[in-house]
């Protein structure tokens, strides 16, 4: 039953922070690109109460995941467990993120460089468990978008704001979060691991 419930919690982690920031962009014409961060969605903005509630509940139902994730597919060694904890945490990160809109300056950006971080080190450290345990789809898979993750945050943007690396650099790893979510799902409706 926790496979079901976190690989559920998973799947709509994503879902919900994608419907939020899909909907409050189609309500947010002045929003630019190449000049904002995404947090200013947060902040400004008829919708902006639904992107910090859709932000806020993807971090929680994270937190699910994270939980599910450490009973179900890494079997126990260490590294992997770190790596839950940090994939806890960067989800605690990601619902902070939502509860203190960009107008409280240090409390939110202290969240968003927490979020990006240990979400990044989660994965990784996901991915060495797997391959430690000679599990190499899970550990290349996770390693890969550790790449991507890092790749898109050092890459120089010729832009003001940092929108588009905020979301190149979380599609990683939500595609990651819904690989591990279909699984946990998979292995819970199948009574396997």
């Amino acid at each position: 039953m926790l496979k079901i419930v976190a690989g559920t919690s998973g799947l709509l982690s994503q879902v919900v922070a994608v419907a939020a920031l899909v909907f409050v962009l189609t309500k947010s014409p002045w929003f630019r690109w190449l000049e904002h961060n995404l947090s200013i969605l947060g902040v400004e903005g008829s919708a902006r109460v639904l992107f910090n509630v859709g932000i806020g509940i993807a971090g929680i139902l994270g937190i699910v995941f994270a939980l599910g994730l450490r009973d179900s597919i890494v079997s126990g060694g260490s590294v992997g467990w770190v790596g839950i904890v940090s994939l806890a945490l960067g989800s605690a990160a990601l619902a902070v993120i939502g509860l203190v809109p960009r107008t409280t300056a240090l409390p939110h950006n202290i969240a968003t460089v927490a979020f990006f971080v240990l979400i990044t080190l989660a994965v990784c450290l996901v991915g060495v468990q797997f391959l430690l345990e000679g599990r190499l789809v899970g550990g290349i898979l996770s390693i890969a978008a550790v790449v991507f993750i890092i790749g898109f945050q050092v890459v120089p943007w010729p832009a003001e704001g940092g929108a588009i690396p905020q979301l190149l650099s979380c599609v990683p790893w939500s595609a990651w979060t819904l690989v591990f979510a279909v699984r946990l799902l998979a292995g819970g409706l199948q009574g396997g691991a």
